[in-house]
């Protein structure tokens, strides 16, 4: 608990600076690397850690008929990404703060889709989960059969800075951020449940979008067609209901 207030309280900080201060550049440009390999989406989408919403508005503002949510863990950026879709016309988009490790996240999820979503999509906040192999699973779970999540995250592979801040995160700033290399975040997937596992690309790239060294690497994998998660309650339950 105390972990995640942390996190929720320097994110709401940042919130409405958080696409215009140095770094905003960088983030954008994760989304139109995503975007660009997805190419045409069905939806519906869930982004997962999704911030001010840039992604989730830049998809609905390309592409027409997505609908989507975006799931925070600070009020302040869900605060930002509403007054922004708003201001944009985006009405298909709804955000929830929400932590995706929390138990009500699915039901909060499904308030706003009529049926479990076809695209789960993470950028750049898969280290701040405390259980990412639960967090993984979650994701499965609320997908419909044969859907598909994409995530960018930093890898170790390849970049001694991100292995230092590993370290200095593990250990000095102690904030439970936790770095990953490439085959090891696939090997969770591959744990959690998905197929097709696969690591899509990688951005090895030096003084790029404000950032001294980038170390990024996309990874997919598709939930099982047919099948739901065998423990406790599943994603499908939420969305089975009369609307």
């Amino acid at each position: 608990m105390l972990r995640s207030r942390g996190i929720s309280e320097e994110f709401d900080d940042k919130a409405k600076r958080y696409e215009d201060d140095r770094l905003g550049p960088w983030y954008q440009a994760q989304g139109r690397w995503l975007l660009e390999e997805l190419g045409s989406v069905a939806g519906p989408v869930v982004d997962v850690g999704c911030g001010t919403g840039w992604f989730l508005r830049e998809l609905v503002r390309t592409q027409s008929g997505i609908r989507g949510v975006g799931v925070d863990l600070s009020s302040g950026m869900v605060e930002e990404a509403r007054r922004r879709a708003a201001a944009e016309g985006s009405s298909s988009l709804r955000f929830v703060e929400a932590d995706w490790e929390g138990p009500e996240v699915e039901d909060r999820i499904a308030l706003h889709l009529d049926a479990p979503p076809e695209l789960v999509t993470c950028i750049s906040a898969f280290h701040y989960f405390a259980d990412p192999s639960a967090a993984l699973a979650r994701m499965r779970r609320v997908l419909a059969p044969g859907g598909r999540v994409f995530i960018i995250e930093r890898a170790m592979d390849g970049s001694t800075m991100t292995k230092i801040w590993d370290l200095l995160h593990r250990y000095v700033i102690r904030d439970g951020v936790e770095f990953h290399d490439s085959q090891g975040l696939m090997e969770m997937m591959e744990t959690a449940g998905f197929t097709e596992v696969e690591r899509v690309d990688d951005r090895r790239k030096l003084l790029w979008k404000g950032k001294l060294y980038t170390a990024l690497t996309l990874v997919s994998g598709r939930a099982p067609e047919g099948s739901t998660a065998s423990e406790g309650s599943t994603g499908h339950d939420a969305f089975d209901n009369d609307r």
